[in-house]
Order: structure tokens, then sequence, then C-alpha cells
């Protein structure tokens, strides 16, 4: 490699980068150092122009440097993956992590449920859907900004756990909510409802990755647990 300089100028589709030489030594099969050896580059102060994705070629740098990388949400694991092995860069796909991507595939397909409930009107099909609505809803946004709100007692979202705590003045569209709980409750028994709540709600919640538990119904309140699955990503 050519030493005449300690760092060496790339224009990656229009971006320029500068990386040191030391750097590029770590990885001396890669086709990056090979290119900036003194065979490919007679003027060591010369820019090198290669014909790739230079806003992806930022977080094939952050591999290097520190091999792992967090992609943001507008970088998909793939992309990465297939700028490494086009530069020849051994690599850990386990270490490029791609969950802000993942929870942004989420919240997709949670709006994508929600579409999906608001459609059915059959009353018990109808009341279950809304009341898994409004879960996912308190869910999301306590999530993405943790806010309390008046109207939810302690909301917290420890562990990716937050209990739903609300009543018919609570904010975020108790009012509505509470009367969907009202006419369940009108269709039988509370043991009996709580449980059908618990179960069919249960399933919507899950197609989103979460999990329903611990419903109660204390008139005027309304309760329950909402928390991720244990799953493990495929």
């Amino acid at each position: 490699m050519a030493t005449d300089t300690a760092t060496v100028k790339f224009n990656i589709g229009g971006l320029r980068y500068e990386v040191s030489r030391s750097l590029l030594e770590m990885y001396s099969e890669s086709m990056l150092t090979k290119i900036a050896t003194d065979q490919w580059q007679e003027d060591p102060e010369s820019e090198i122009f290669i014909e790739r994705d230079g806003s992806t070629f930022r977080y094939v740098l952050n591999y290097l440097r520190d091999g792992k990388v967090k992609l943001p949400i507008t970088e998909t694991k793939s992309d990465v993956i297939e700028e490494l092995v086009y530069y020849n860069i051994d690599h850990d796909a386990n270490k490029i992590d791609d969950s802000n991507e993942y929870q942004a595939n989420a919240f997709t397909t949670a709006k994508e449920l929600i579409n999906d409930l608001k459609s059915d009107d059959i009353s018990l099909s109808f009341y279950c859907n809304e009341i898994a609505i409004h879960c996912l809803d308190m869910y999301m946004l306590n999530r993405v900004v943790s806010v309390t709100s008046e109207g939810i007692q302690r909301p917290f979202l420890q562990d990716d756990k937050l209990h739903v705590h609300i009543h018919k003045d609570s904010l975020h569209g108790g009012a509505a909510f509470y009367e969907h709980i009202k006419q369940l409750y009108k269709m039988g028994n509370h043991a009996q409802v709580s449980l059908t709540i618990q179960e069919r709600v249960g399933i919507h919640l899950n197609k989103v990755g979460l999990a329903i538990s611990a419903v109660s119904n204390h008139i005027p309140y309304f309760g329950c647990d909402i928390s991720k699955l244990n799953l493990k990503k495929g």
C-alpha cells in the first residue's frame, strides 16, 4: 500500500470520504485496500472514484472501524451486506443491527392491522376490535414518546410493558373506549367477558408482537397489561 499519505480519499457515487490507511491495512483482502496500493493509485493524493451507493458507504466504514454497526430506519441490512460483499469485506451479519428498521416495520404492520379491525362491524368483534385499536394506540404512544397523559393512572413502559388503566374521562378516546367496554360487559357475566376480551384482543395484538393480560373491569374503570411477546426475530 502507498504510504506517502496517512489517509486515502474516496469518492463513492459522488460522496467524498477520507479513510485512514491504518484502518484499510486491517482489511488487507478488501477491494478498498487493494485499490489504494501503489499498483493501482499512482498519486497517493488523488481521489479514488467508485460507482457505488455513497450514503450506504458510511455504514460500511462504521463496520470497518467498530466491527459492528447500528443502522437507521432508512437503511436495510441487506443493502449494507451487499456493499460489504462488493468490497470483499469479511463480516458477521449478527453485528449489523437493523432493530430500528424492524421497529419501523412493526409500526407499518400495526397501521395495517388497525385499518383491518376498523372494517369489521359485527357487534362482538367490533367492540373487541375497538379495544385492540385503543390498546395498540396507547402502547405505541408510550413506546415512541414515553409520555404521561391525564386519565391514565401511573402509565409506564418498562421492559416493553404497559399497564392501561382508563376510565370514561381519560384522554385519547377514553369516552368512546369505555362505551365499547360497557357494551361488551352487557353480553354476559364479567369473568366470561374479561376472558373474551383477553382472547379476542390478544389474537389481534399477537399479529404485531404484543400480548394482553390481567384484564379487569371495576366500574367505572377498565385495566389491562400490554407487553411484547417473548419471541425471537427469525
